[in-house]
């Protein structure tokens, strides 16, 4: 990547952010079975409004280990949720792995994950699919476990400040009061009981994937991808492959 073409983002007016995270703070949460979609979708709108950005989605984890966007404020977006998808790699997996913020200056000619830069590429072979420069996800957590992530793109490589990656994580902030005061608001529903399954099975997915990376010499996002692949093929969830792989050191299917 040449750093020559790699435009620098600059931060946001502080003002601006202290009003908008507030406004949302406070906004009337929405009533009825759409709850928690509507919250998350006020999020990432503000987040798009606000930050001077292409795009931006925010992912959960379900029951397979698979990170998918609950909302997203364009195709693009979810193009990028589906190159993740088939590659088991990328930066939106690696902050929801690590916990930890994640950043790239250019998605598709990043070395770090050459599969999803091929995939983004093809994705951006489609017509209403804009090519992906720069994105940035930051973990989403739940009662103290990571279940999500929130991420956003530019449409061409930039070089994020350190004061936009701050206030970004700020943002992800005001998701996760979204995800805990739609939750303990709305007690059913498909996405509250995702999350109560990433919560639950958290921690033995983290124990399946770290007994992988030590038995097969695997990188984290590896065997991650390995134990979901095998979840899938066995068609039981992803928790309870960990748990069973921890328990007799085999995945299904192995002898």
């Amino acid at each position: 990547m040449n750093s020559d073409a790699v435009n620098t983002v600059h931060p946001v007016d502080a003002h601006t952010l202290a009003r908008t995270l507030r406004d949302l703070g406070t906004a009337e949460p929405p009533a009825g079975e759409d709850l928690l979609n509507a919250a998350l979708q006020r999020v990432v709108e503000a987040c798009a409004g606000l930050f001077d950005i292409a795009g931006c989605g925010l992912m959960l984890a379900d029951e397979h280990g698979h990170l998918r966007y609950v909302v997203a404020t364009d195709t693009t977006s979810w193009a990028l949720e589906d190159a993740q998808l088939e590659a088991g790699e990328g930066p939106c997996v690696d902050a929801y792995l690590q916990g930890a913020t994640t950043t790239t200056e250019d998605a598709c000619a990043d070395p770090r994950w050459p599969g999803f830069s091929a995939a983004l590429g093809r994705a951006g072979e489609a017509a209403e699919v804009q090519v992906v420069g720069a994105v940035l996800g930051t973990p989403l957590s739940l009662q103290g476990t990571v279940v999500g992530s929130l991420d956003v793109h530019h449409s061409s490589p930039v070089r994020w400040s350190a004061d936009q990656v701050r206030a970004l994580v700020r943002f992800g902030r005001v998701a996760e009061t979204m995800l805990t005061v739609g939750v303990q608001a709305h007690e059913t529903g498909r996405l509250a009981a995702q999350l109560e399954y990433a919560i639950s099975h958290r921690a033995p997915i983290e124990r399946g994937v770290g007994y992988l990376m030590a038995r097969d010499g695997l990188a984290q996002h590896e065997a991650f991808a390995r134990l979901r692949s095998a979840a899938r093929t066995a068609r039981r969830p992803i928790g309870d492959v960990a748990r069973a792989l921890t328990t007799s050191g085999l995945l299904p299917g192995e002898q």
